[in-house]
């Protein structure tokens, strides 16, 4: 979706949202339990075709090829990538804080790094002077000690070190190293405080706390960076992206850091923009853009109009849309109740009207099972586009609001 459109469409829900046409205590003090938000929808190139990313594993995109998980490399070479902006909802909101982003260098282009070098190279031919004028002086006072020693007639006493010739030449060859490394010290520092004060940072780090209220179980980041070379011409912006998966979340923040170099040298960042997703699916965080929070009847009334304005003059059979049972009441029902199949009767307004055991609508969902799944609520059967009384299929474990 273009996302002057998208976001034309953010914002005339939210204003349809702000003032809904029931009014009343009840509506006001209605908690809010999701939020609307722009996320991003990514799609990579593998040999030759799209693929939506499903998962990230370390730093790799995971994508779903002819049903198996496929990863893609791509660190470690060109990779092309579509980004979508898209309208998301979530029940889930991580926070993000502390979040900051620098341009830095790679070691190899630090200019204080280098500088450093050169001086520690200055410093080594300082001391091979040192030491061949030490070789040098030695050499002069044994030729002076062998001298003496010959006119007294001793020609016996041996010859311990270099000669003084020798010496002499090891002691020049080390002064013109020791020139050499001063001129080239000279010449690095002049470059790399030319470099520094110029700023031709070519890294990048982007560091954040990041927690959650509800366990986030399998997290992943994505860093979009939109940047442009200092040499760049209007509009020739470029956008960079990185994937990282991250330990789970709870309310405990945990610190993260992402660096990355391969930038032009001298680049100028744009902006920056961290999603944050769960197993594909992508979560609101306190840095979403166009972040507005509903309650449940908004959300489902807004799942409910993009539904049906979707899938004009479709045939589809009812499915839940939101109701995720909270933890807490996840937490008391047994493992096979939230994988098990149930029977929801659905009216075309998509809320249920019964719940059931078996397909054939005979036998009741009964004990805490009935109040669980008369809480989710559902996208409509529909015919031809128009909605319908239906039956849907659930299983509380595949809900994701």
């Amino acid at each position: 979706m273009n996302s002057k459109k998208t976001l034309s469409l953010l914002l005339a829900v939210s204003a349809v949202l702000a003032f809904p046409p029931s009014s009343g205590a009840a509506t006001d003090s209605a908690p809010k339990t999701h939020t609307l938000f722009m996320g991003v929808d990514l799609t990579v190139e593998y040999q030759g075709k799209m693929y939506p990313v499903r998962d990230v594993a370390g730093d790799n995109f995971v994508i779903s090829v002819d049903g198996k998980n496929v990863e893609v490399r791509a660190r470690y070479g060109p990779v092309k990538i579509k980004i979508e902006r898209a309208l998301k909802i979530s029940g889930v909101t991580a926070t993000v804080a502390e979040m900051k982003t620098d341009r830095v260098y790679t070691p190899g282009n630090d200019p204080g790094r280098r500088m450093i070098e050169a001086q520690s190279q200055v410093i080594a031919s300082q001391q091979a002077v040192a030491s061949a004028a030490a070789v040098y002086a030695g050499a002069q006072i044994q030729a002076h000690a062998l001298g003496r020693s010959m006119q007294h007639g001793d020609a016996g006493m041996p010859a311990l070190g270099p000669s003084p010739a020798d010496a002499e030449h090891s002691l020049s060859v080390a002064g013109a190293n020791a020139n050499g490394s001063y001129t080239q010290a000279d010449s690095l520092s002049s470059e790399s405080r030319r470099e520094a004060a110029e700023g031709m940072y070519d890294a990048i780090d982007v560091s954040f706390q990041i927690g959650s209220e509800q366990v986030v179980a399998y997290p992943y980041v994505i860093a979009l960076v939109e940047f442009h070379a200092p040499d760049a011409k209007p509009g020739a912006e470029q956008n960079w992206v990185y994937a990282k998966a991250l330990s789970p979340l709870e309310a405990k923040t945990h610190h993260v850091t992402i660096h990355e170099g391969g930038f032009p040298p001298g680049y100028v960042i744009d902006s920056c923009q961290l999603h944050i997703f769960d197993r594909g699916r992508e979560i609101a965080s306190t840095v979403s853009d166009n972040q507005v929070r509903l309650t449940s009847k908004e959300t489902f009334a807004y799942l409910l109009l993009n539904y049906l304005g979707s899938h004009k003059g479709e045939t589809l059979t009812a499915r839940p849309a939101m109701g995720k049972p909270a933890p807490e009441v996840a937490a008391q029902l047994a493992p096979a109740d939230l994988s098990r199949t149930y029977y929801v009767k659905v009216a075309a307004d998509g809320n249920p009207e019964g719940t059931f055991e078996d397909a054939n609508l005979r036998t009741p969902a009964g004990g805490a099972m009935a109040p669980v799944l008369g809480g989710v609520r559902y996208y409509p059967e529909l015919k031809n586009g128009r909605a319908v009384e239906g039956v849907a299929e659930v299983r509380l474990s595949s809900l994701a609001l």
